[in-house]
């Protein structure tokens, strides 16, 4: 929602959000993320992996290209 204004999952009833947050994958094909650049995607991907032991630690997500390219 801070990148595009819009909420990824195309409801507002609270409880079928928690739903989709915990059951469905984040996908880019709606036309508001046509905007969002790669890197900002790819941050987004790896920040919502599901699978603790897969998912980067907040040290290596915090050195993410996207990120870095902010700080400058």
């Amino acid at each position: 929602m801070l990148l595009t204004g819009k909420s990824p999952f195309p409801t507002s009833d609270k409880n079928e959000v928690k739903k989709m947050i915990v059951n469905r994958n984040l996908t880019f094909d709606e036309p508001y993320f046509e905007k969002v650049s790669s890197e900002a995607k790819d941050f987004l991907k790896k920040t919502l992996v599901k699978d603790v032991e897969n998912r980067p630690s907040a040290k290596e997500l915090l050195n993410h290209t996207w990120i870095k390219n902010r700080l400058k």
